[in-house]
């Protein structure tokens, strides 16, 4: 090789990026020979080196020798790499990618090239890190955490909720077990954050199939040149809270509906009383107006009675005993009937029931109808049958004289009244309705051509069973 082309080769070695090298690959590896480059990388160059007897390895991390010494040994006539830290003549520490093999010439040198990748190597470990800590996250996060590609396909989700298949890759509308309209709502959702860059926050989604609510956010990702390469999103299960919202919604309206009806239910007896109470100052006043008057505060009472029934949450407090159903029709009638003969009472069985309560729903029920009455045991629990039904309930010891009560003028008692009937046997686990499927509040008579027609009222789901001693005696 003349002079010209030696300075040419070195020119080219020089330029090259990187250190350009050959050494020896035994014991501490001293440099045989190195580009300039080599200054820069380690802040020594290569005659001072070996001016002090130093190897390539004493630049070398003590922690990464071991991985550079297997690395070279396996380079027996196959190129060979490997990435490490060395530590430059300051104490600074920085990353080599070192790329090399046996030289041709003499097997027990290595020759090649170093590059340094210290910014590369400590991005590329960043990212490693953030990669672990985004794991970490989507594996602990106590929400449903997802990341979807620019067309709205799974990438990347937490374990936090189940899903019954696997949907990595898949579209929302690809997924099988989301029903079609909300697959399509959420898919759109992801269409818009993707191509205009809007944010979606707490969208509601409803999956009525499972009986589910879910809260979702999605965000735009982008990447280093500021354009959209998917979407975050994270979705909280909201089911428990979404029930106890309808379900207060449901009290709260009742409670509405409740004001509103004792109102009604109180205000009329209480106008009556006070009708009937300015007319017995009259002389000539007729004693129905003081058995009137009486009987209105009593309706009263029932009411006062009826809302302390009702007014704990709005739900019944129960406590079930064996009682007889005899027994208890019985006491009903002597406390809202007037004539003793006009009630056909049931067989003398057994059930368990909160005997004050069923006591109230049958005095609601028999002041709803005309005498006579029937209680009579079914298949499935037993019927209350009264000789026509009135829009008032009936007051007691009053009847339908015009003298006594005027129409109209009655206590009206209907939604309190029928509706504690309703909550009662509610309450018990049973079902109530009357003949035929009309309402309770509206029965259609059984018989409509009969003088008055007579009315059915049903309750079903009842355990009837022979009256015991004990039952007996507990009445």
């Amino acid at each position: 090789m003349d002079g010209a082309t030696g300075d040419g080769r070195r020119v080219a070695i020089d330029e090259t990026p990187g250190t350009i090298y050959r050494r020896r690959g035994e014991d501490r590896q001293p440099i045989v020979s190195a580009s300039d480059g080599i200054g820069d990388l380690t802040g020594h160059d290569a005659d001072a080196l070996a001016r002090e007897g130093r190897g390539w390895l004493d630049l070398v991390h003590p922690d990464d020798r071991e991985e550079v010494r297997a690395a070279v040994a396996d380079a027996d006539g196959e190129a060979n790499e490997a990435t490490y830290r060395i530590e430059r003549a300051n104490g600074d520490v920085r990353f080599v990618r070192d790329r090399f093999l046996a030289a041709p010439d003499d097997p027990a040198v290595i020759e090649g090239v170093a590059l340094d990748v210290t910014e590369t190597e400590r991005r590329r470990r960043e990212l490693a890190e953030d990669a672990e800590l985004l794991e970490a996250i989507f594996e602990h996060v106590p929400i449903h955490v997802f990341v979807k590609d620019c067309e709205g396909r799974h990438v990347h989700r937490s374990d936090f909720l189940d899903f019954p298949e696997n949907v990595i890759g898949k579209r929302d509308i690809d997924v099988d077990f989301i029903n079609e309209e909300s697959a399509r709502a959420a898919y759109e959702d992801d269409m818009r954050v993707i191509e205009e860059g809007e944010t979606v926050l707490d969208q509601e989604e409803h999956y009525p199939a499972v009986g589910e609510w879910d809260l979702t956010s999605k965000v735009p990702l982008y990447d280093e040149d500021g354009e959209v390469m998917g979407l975050l999103g994270a979705t909280r299960r909201i089911t428990d809270r979404k029930r106890a919202e309808q379900e207060l919604r449901r009290k709260t309206e009742r409670l509405d509906n409740f004001a509103d009806v004792v109102a009604n239910d109180i205000r009329q007896p209480l106008s009556e009383a006070r009708r009937r109470a300015r007319q017995i100052d009259d002389p000539d006043a007729d004693e129905a107006h003081v058995e009137a008057a009486r009987e209105a505060v009593r309706r009263a009472g029932a009411v006062v009675d009826d809302v302390l029934a009702l007014s704990r949450d709005g739900e019944l407090s129960l406590d079930p005993e064996p009682v007889s159903l005899r027994s208890v029709v019985v006491d009903a009638w002597e406390r809202a009937g007037d004539d003793e003969d006009a009630l056909a009472a049931p067989e003398d069985v057994e059930l368990r029931a909160d005997r004050s309560h069923l006591r109230r729903a049958f005095e609601n029920l028999f002041r709803r109808g005309a005498a006579p009455v029937a209680v009579e045991t079914t298949d499935d629990g037993f019927a209350v049958e009264l000789a026509g039904w009135t829009d008032t309930p009936r007051e007691r010891g009053v009847g339908d004289d015009p003298q006594a009560v005027d129409a109209g003028q009655r206590g009206d008692g209907a939604g309190l009244e029928l509706g504690l009937v309703e909550e009662i046997v509610a309450g018990h686990g049973w079902s109530i309705r009357a003949a035929g499927g009309a309402s309770l509040a509206n029965p259609t008579p059984e018989s409509p051509d009969a003088p008055g027609g007579r009315t059915r009222i049903e309750i079903t789901g009842v355990e009837l069973r022979e009256t015991t001693d004990d039952t007996e005696r507990s009445e």
